[in-house]
């Protein structure tokens, strides 16, 4: 098992000791905060409404919810890549370093929730090169653009 997968029961055992609460809790935590980020999320970049109803049909599908009220940790994979996401959206509208950070931080706990979310790292990538790629747009179409009108 990866640590913090670890970590987390560990701690929930040592609070609750070794139940019922305690196998179900660290899962229905992790599954609220990946519905709260989806919340953040689907309100970053479209509107309140399509928020709330991204959150009731994820809430309310039978996978979701059968992984919220097991012990498998599932949701905790989808949270930490939820809020990767969320971060990083955030970071591409707003350019704050610290949304940066967060969302290295999100990616690297995640990692150490579990190793699947290693294949968010190419779309990480891909999204900074197009950035960087539309920044440098506008100068280089200009370029063509005057190099083409000194040759008329």
């Amino acid at each position: 098992w990866p640590p913090l997968q670890v970590m987390l029961l560990t701690i929930s055992f040592l609070i609750f000791g070794l139940n019922k609460i305690g196998f179900i809790l660290t899962p229905l935590i992790l599954s609220l905060f990946a519905l709260y980020y989806l919340y953040k999320l689907a309100l970053l970049i479209y509107d309140k409404k399509t928020a709330l109803f991204a959150v009731l049909l994820t809430a309310t599908s039978t996978f979701f919810f059968y992984e919220a009220a097991t012990p498998m940790l599932e949701n905790g994979l989808a949270f930490f890549t939820i809020a990767s996401i969320y971060y990083f959206v955030r970071y591409l509208k707003t350019n704050k370093e610290l949304d940066f950070y967060l969302t290295a931080a999100a990616f690297a706990l995640g990692f150490m929730y579990k190793i699947q979310i290693i294949l968010l790292l190419p779309l990480h990538r891909y999204m900074i090169y197009l950035i960087h790629l539309m920044a440098c747009l506008p100068t280089a179409v200009s370029t063509l653009i005057i190099r083409w009108w000194e040759q008329i």
